[in-house]
């Protein structure tokens, strides 16, 4: 048996499917596009804050002040300490006489 020839609307029909398959293709690619140089900007901008929380804490005034801050975390921390040794006090079983 021969094969029946391609008419000219299969070969229409054949390039209108390329062609949407071609147009769904380049859609993905371009969304793929932006999605990397969106990636890509929030990595810059990470780097970025990155760098800038590198200098602040590696600076000479961030160690020389460091003891002021951790003098300044001790003192709020007094209040919750003073709570927790009232609540361990109260809580605490009476002593036998």
């Amino acid at each position: 048996m021969a094969e029946p020839t391609p008419t000219r609307d299969d070969a229409e029909a054949r390039a209108e499917r390329a062609e949407a398959a071609l147009e769904g293709l380049v859609a993905e690619r371009n969304r793929l596009w932006e999605e990397l140089h969106r990636q890509r900007a929030g990595e810059k901008e990470a780097a970025y804050y990155r760098t800038l929380y590198e200098q602040v804490v590696f600076s000479r005034s961030w160690k020389i002040t460091a003891p002021l801050r951790n003098t300044k975390w001790l003192f709020k921390q007094i209040p919750e300490l003073a709570r927790r040794l009232r609540r361990f006090l109260s809580h605490r079983p009476e002593a036998p006489t």
